[in-house]
């Protein structure tokens, strides 16, 4: 049997040899190769597609949905190709649920991918991106602040994106990444940091420091963190707006008022009054109207949140609403977190500078090249983490605390048949 197996083993390794020289004469036939991969995969797709028609053996049924604005390139396309061809474009019924085309400008439309890794918006609700990118790309730029940060985000980011041909997931996550590299200049230059260096002479001095104020007399808060609340009190402003505009658009018009605008008007007078009772911004002519402000506005909440329901449920409803506070206090310190971020990443870029500036400067040629090494990697390291970081913590106050009050999501992307290639591509 041994004798066998080494008999047997001397053909296979000779057809492995041979396979593979042959596979390797092929080497010029790639871009060959790959167009027949993507044709027999169109094929295959249109095969798949054409089982789930209704046919006999002389006619066929095709149901598809089409994007309104191309309705004459199909009927230019189908036009003439058979005497005996009928067709018709007509309204969704209202209980069905198309996939989702989404139509966003060339910038919002990078921050899809952000969206789209938590759920695509469903066809019956308005696309949130445009609101979210805003937000996505100050907090980003919040958490990394620093002017140096910001250049490499800005011109790395871009550089990726413009490199890849395709409109691609990493394309436009680096689009993200060069958006949000511009909000980290500014920040950078409000808190006047250039790679953990501050007070550098061509930087303009800090107009946002990190200071203690005074709230209410006697509670002791950093300012920046103070700036980070207040910023997370604005987006729960803009998602309450976000429900009413969604209420609206379904024609309910007074849902949208007692249920949206009427939580935008709370949140407002709440930021009223910590802007009134902070010690150092003398407006404490803010606190009585914010205060009677964030009572009406709950009082009306209370009143109305029971609506709907009848009975006992009416009374269970308006405690609820109220009771509702305690879930706005948690969300408003969960955006805290931009300041611990930021902090960390700050202190990080702050300690890397001071020790490689140390090295740089003590005269040594051998310390001075150890002073670089330690800039560089220390600032690539610090960097990459703090991407890292900025990008998950914002995508979850994004998927968290903003999408929770009106987003549904749960939708399909719309995917023409053939729209899926893989080493083909055919530009407009």
């Amino acid at each position: 049997m041994p004798g066998t197996s080494k008999r047997s083993a001397a053909p296979r390794s000779a057809i492995k040899r041979e396979n593979a020289a042959a596979l390797y004469a092929l080497s010029g036939e790639i871009k060959k190769l790959k167009v027949l991969s993507d044709y027999y995969a169109f094929e295959a797709e249109k095969i798949s597609a054409s089982g789930k028609m209704p046919r006999t053996k002389a006619a066929f049924l095709l149901e598809a949905y089409v994007p309104a604005e191309a309705q004459n390139d199909v009927s230019s396309a189908i036009n003439g190709v058979y005497d005996n061809l009928f067709y018709e474009f007509a309204e969704v019924d209202k209980d069905e649920m198309p996939p989702t085309l989404m139509k966003n400008n060339k910038v919002v439309k990078n921050f899809e991918f952000v969206t789209n890794m938590y759920t695509p918006p469903n066809y019956r609700e308005f696309d949130p991106n445009a609101v979210m990118a805003i937000f996505f790309s100050i907090f980003m730029g919040f958490i990394m602040a620093d002017v140096g940060y910001g250049l490499i985000m800005t011109i790395g980011g871009f550089i990726m994106a413009f490199r890849q041909t395709r409109d691609t997931g990493m394309k436009r996550l680096a689009t993200v990444i060069g958006i949000g590299g511009v909000f980290t200049i500014i920040f950078g230059l409000l808190f006047g940091s250039f790679f953990g260096f501050s007070n550098l002479p061509f930087m303009p001095p800090p107009l946002i420091e990190n200071v203690n104020v005074m709230l209410a007399g006697s509670i002791n808060l950093p300012l920046i963190l103070l700036i980070a609340l207040a910023m997370g009190i604005v987006q729960l402003m803009a998602s309450n707006a976000c429900r009413a505009y969604a209420e609206f658009r379904e024609g309910r018009v007074v849902d949208g008022v007692f249920f949206g605008i009427i939580w935008v008007i709370f949140l407002g007078g709440l930021l009223a009054v910590v802007l009134g009772f902070t010690d150092e911004f003398n407006m404490g002519y803010l606190v009585l109207p914010g205060g009677i402000t964030c009572g009406a506005s709950l009082l009306v909440a209370a009143v109305t949140a029971g609506m709907h329901e009848r009975g006992f449920g009416k009374f269970t409803k308006g405690f609820g609403a109220v009771y509702g506070i305690i879930n706005y206090f948690s969300d408003i310190l969960s955006y805290s977190r931009l300041y611990g971020l930021m902090l960390s990443g700050a202190i990080i870029a702050q300690i890397v500078a001071d020790n490689s500036w140390s090295l740089l400067t003590s005269g040594n040629v051998a310390f001075i090249i150890i002073g670089l090494v330690v800039m560089v990697v220390g600032h690539a390291f610090n960097l990459a983490m703090g991407l890292l970081g900025a990008y998950i913590h914002d995508a979850r106050l994004q998927y968290i605390e903003f999408f929770s009050r009106f987003y549904s999501g749960e939708g399909e992307l719309f995917r023409p048949l053939g729209g899926e290639h893989k080493y083909v591509f055919v530009n407009d």
